[in-house]
């Protein structure tokens, strides 16, 4: 037996304390004139907080997948449990019972917990006190990201279509180490979480800017109210109220606006991240119903460009943009 090489594990100050790492040496050859080949990796991010009764579904080897549960397949689920995991049947119910306002740690891919991570975390966050945190708020836009009912915490999810990534596989297709990857017909009707982020966050900005960028990936946005820093988030069945009195109205003050007809977006072309395409970066483009059928004459073309951070399913891209082409046309 030869020795190749061998390491000495040394206690001195890290260069980058908490930080995960990799290097690889090369020899000078031939080959290598060119420069340093490129190194890159598939990572499954971060551990977050989330809630303690937080349970998503997994593997029989513990890890996290929802895949099973979003195609619909009739039958059992094992979900991640505090303490250890549970079967369930029907509709998983992701949110067991009433939350007590305790996190544990986590892989998740709901953008509401990784911006409320990025909020409080004392390393590479802004460290902020959770009780200057309304957590409450951000529990129940992440129950309508992962598109659970607020009452029971039930998965329903929303309508979707098979995009042809791995679903298009058939099972049991895959090798090494795609083996326990689910695959399904590309086309065949799905449900699916409503918003998920997949990120990587590698410039240096002005805080708010990454987390509202992120916080867009669910049509949100980060706001201080009634003391606390929470969500605003466009949910259903919300109605925007303002109490109008004689001491916030100014007499000759009010007016009636709405939106200019060459404001109204008639297409919107949508980029996002396609996974199955080596990760770059896909474009679509949405069009509003009736707009590209010819009959209409006179409307006038206006196209908005829109990218999408930390989405990677063509699904949720277009519905990003089909919201911003119905909020152009009804939101006055």
């Amino acid at each position: 037996v030869n020795a190749v090489s061998w390491n000495e594990i040394e206690n001195k100050p890290q260069a980058y304390p908490r930080t995960a790492h990799i290097g690889y040496a090369l020899k000078a050859k031939n080959e290598h004139i060119g420069g340093i080949p490129t190194f890159t990796s598939m990572i499954k991010g971060l551990l977050v907080k989330v809630p303690s009764n937080y349970n998503q579904p997994i593997l029989e080897n513990g890890e996290i997948d929802w895949r099973y549960v979003e195609s619909a397949t009739p039958g059992s689920h094992l979900l991640q449990q505090t303490g250890g995991s549970s079967v369930q049947t029907g509709d998983p119910q992701i949110y067991k019972g009433a939350w007590d306002g305790t996190f544990v740690y986590s892989w998740t891919q709901n953008p509401a917990w990784i911006v409320y991570d990025i909020l409080t975390n004392t390393t590479y966050g802004l460290s902020l006190p959770e009780e200057n945190i309304d957590k409450y708020r951000f529990y129940q836009i992440a129950q309508y990201c992962d598109a659970c009912d607020f009452t029971t915490g039930n998965f329903l999810g929303v309508d979707g279509i098979a995009d042809g990534t791995f679903r298009s596989k058939p099972r049991n297709t895959f090798t090494a180490t795609r083996e326990n990857q689910l695959g399904i017909a590309q086309g065949t009707k799905i449900r699916e979480r409503r918003f998920t982020l997949d990120t990587l966050i590698a410039d240096q900005k002005q805080s708010f800017d990454t987390l509202n960028s992120l916080a867009a990936s669910f049509r949100g946005a980060i706001i201080y109210a009634h003391g606390k820093v929470t969500l605003a988030c466009d949910l259903p069945d919300e109605t925007p109220v303002m109490v109008f009195n004689e001491t916030n109205m100014k007499e000759g003050s009010f007016i009636i606006g709405g939106n200019k007809e060459s404001e109204v977006l008639t297409g919107v072309d949508v980029s996002y991240i396609d996974p199955s395409n080596h990760y770059k970066r896909e474009t679509v483009r949405v069009d509003q119903l009736g707009s590209n059928d010819g009959i209409s004459k006179t409307e006038i073309e206006n196209i908005e460009s829109l990218d999408v951070p930390g989405v990677t399913r063509r699904s949720q891209a277009l519905r990003y943009a089909q919201y911003h082409i119905a909020s152009s046309r009804y939101l006055k």
